[in-house]
């Protein structure tokens, strides 16, 4: 299954998944459709226990076939270990990526180097919310 967007967030934090939700919406109107979390099993086959293997091959043709990847940044805290083995993937395959950024604390830790050393971050965006989700 090929889309043109990968989007990266951590689905259990509302305004991130708001946020991307919006964006995917806006991209369908303009022809442009991104991969959805349900797209896929983050399990990897064979794997079983209270703490399965991620299916990181699968996510690697995902991240490799799309056209960009929005990578939306944590409010604050850490990016949630889904995202953070997503951000490992993108280092790996260099593939384009937009970073979103809104918080109304401003710059986030997880945006600084090193964090961010090795993605190919072709734009980004900071903004300064007035609310906390």
């Amino acid at each position: 299954m090929l889309r043109d967007v990968f989007i990266c967030f951590s689905k259990a934090r509302p305004g991130e998944a708001k946020v991307a939700l919006a964006l995917k919406d806006a991209l369908e109107q303009h022809g442009l459709y991104a991969f959805e979390y349900e797209d896929w099993s983050w399990v990897a086959t064979g794997s079983t226990g209270s703490d399965p293997a991620v299916d990181r091959n699968t996510l690697a043709e995902m991240l490799g076939t799309c056209s960009v990847v929005v990578l939306i940044s944590p409010h604050e805290g850490s990016a949630s270990s889904g995202v953070q083995m997503e951000i490992a993937e993108l280092r790996r395959n260099e593939a384009p990526v937009i970073l979103l950024h809104w918080s109304p604390g401003g710059w986030h830790p997880l945006l600084d180097p090193p964090e961010l050393e090795g993605l190919n971050i072709i734009w980004s965006l900071q903004g300064t919310s007035s609310r906390g989700n």
